[in-house]
């Protein structure tokens, strides 16, 4: 094969994942539906810079203050108060 063949070949393999990649990434955010996620956010009450971690599905708080965290006897981990389990390693809060 002559140098200037490997060249090319060489280029379109480097070339060919970085294009599919920016094409499935066009792809996702055409499917994403702005007003739909307006509309459940209104639904629901959600304060989108509120959400974190499993919070997001279940009740929102109406205070502002921090939430309580519970620390993981087993790995040390902060959960929010609420878990019966550590999220990280699914050891049983006390």
């Amino acid at each position: 094969m002559d140098p200037l063949t490997a060249l090319v070949v060489l280029v379109v393999l480097a070339i060919t994942p970085a294009v599919m990649f920016l094409l499935f990434w066009e792809f996702l955010v055409s499917l994403r539906d702005d007003a739909l996620i307006e509309d459940i956010r209104l639904e629901h009450d959600l304060d989108p810079t509120e959400l974190t971690g499993f919070t997001a599905l279940g009740t929102r708080s109406t205070s502002r203050e921090a939430p309580s965290l519970v620390r993981c006897p087993s790995c040390g981990v902060e959960t929010l108060a609420g878990h019966d389990v550590c999220v990280v390693c699914g050891s049983r809060l006390e």
